[in-house]
């Protein structure tokens, strides 16, 4: 629905809703920020970053995408993920296959079906970086592994 390459900008105040796809895409060198937005009902994940992307994350209602509510799909320069509430997604809250320059804090991520993560990362490409603040379910949200 809304695809962000290569550029300087930021995305504020926005409704995101029923895309064929991501909801928001972003690709490529930049720096993007991210704020305020309501995404949800889009057919795959709410928010995906690709490649080498400078991303800040911050204080928007992602709920009720087809996939993850965010995803990190591929080495970044930075993705800061910080107090995002996360709810009813089908697919994982936080979904991170590339762990490289992410950090996430403060951010509540609510689930509808146990079996899901409120944050997956692969193990084979380290851990993201974690701050305080982070809950799932109303609970204080495990660090270890993916839980």
């Amino acid at each position: 629905l809304v695809s962000i390459n290569e550029a300087d900008v930021a995305f504020e105040s926005n409704e995101v809703a029923n895309g064929n796809g991501d909801g928001i895409g972003i690709d490529g060198p930049g720096r993007v920020v991210v704020r305020g937005n309501h995404i949800h009902g889009n057919r795959w994940s709410g928010l995906s970053t690709w490649k080498s992307v400078d991303v800040e994350i911050a204080d928007n209602r992602i709920r009720s995408n087809g996939q993850s509510g965010i995803s990190v799909r591929e080495a970044a320069a930075r993705v800061a993920i910080r107090r995002n509430d996360l709810a009813t997604n089908e697919g994982n809250g936080i979904n991170v296959s590339n762990s490289s320059g992410v950090t996430i804090e403060g951010n509540t991520v609510t689930r509808t079906a146990k079996k899901l993560t409120a944050v997956w990362w692969d193990t084979a490409q380290g851990s993201p970086r974690f701050g305080s603040g982070n809950t799932v379910d109303g609970q204080p949200l495990r660090t270890d592994a993916p839980n």
